[in-house]
C-alpha cells in the first residue's frame, strides 16, 4: 500500500528541504572532527543513533506534526470548546518557545501545525 499522506509529505519536505542548524558550532560538537575522508566511515556514523539530532532542520517539523494530531485528535473527540481553546493555546505556547529557544524555525513549526491540520480534515 502507498504510504499514508502525513508520512510522504514528511518524506518530500525531507528530501526537498533542509536548513541550517539553528545552534552555534552544532556540527563540531556533535560528530567527529574533521569527517571522515573515506565513504564507508562518513556513512557509518550518519546511520550511527544520536539522541541529540542532527544539525539541520526540516520545512515540516516533526514535532509540530504529532502535537497538532494530538491536538486535533483531542478536539475531535472533546465537543467542549473551552477545552478545544484551552489545548490549541497550549499548542501555540509550545510552538513558540520551540522557535523563541532557537529549536526550531518558526516556519517549520507553522508548516507543520497547518499541514497536519489541512490533512486532519481531508
Amino acid at each position: 500500500p502507498p504510504p499514508p499522506p502525513p508520512r510522504l509529505i514528511r518524506t518530500l519536505s525531507f528530501t526537498l528541504t533542509v536548513l541550517p542548524s539553528q545552534i552555534p558550532r552544532c556540527y563540531p560538537r556533535r560528530f567527529p572532527h574533521p569527517p571522515p575522508t573515506d565513504w564507508p566511515a562518513w556513512l557509518k556514523i550518519g546511520f550511527l543513533p544520536n539522541s541529540r539530532g542532527g544539525c539541520n532542520d526540516l520545512i515540516l517539523s516533526g514535532h509540530a506534526t504529532v502535537t497538532s494530531t494530538l491536538a486535533c485528535a483531542l478536539t475531535s473527540v472533546a465537543g467542549n470548546g473551552t477545552l478545544s481553546r484551552a489545548v490549541w493555546t497550549l499548542v501555540a505556547v509550545d510552538y513558540a518557545i520551540e522557535a523563541l529557544e532557537g529549536l526550531h524555525y518558526s516556519v517549520d513549526m507553522w508548516l507543520g501545525c497547518v499541514v497536519t491540520c489541512l490533512l486532519w480534515v481531508l
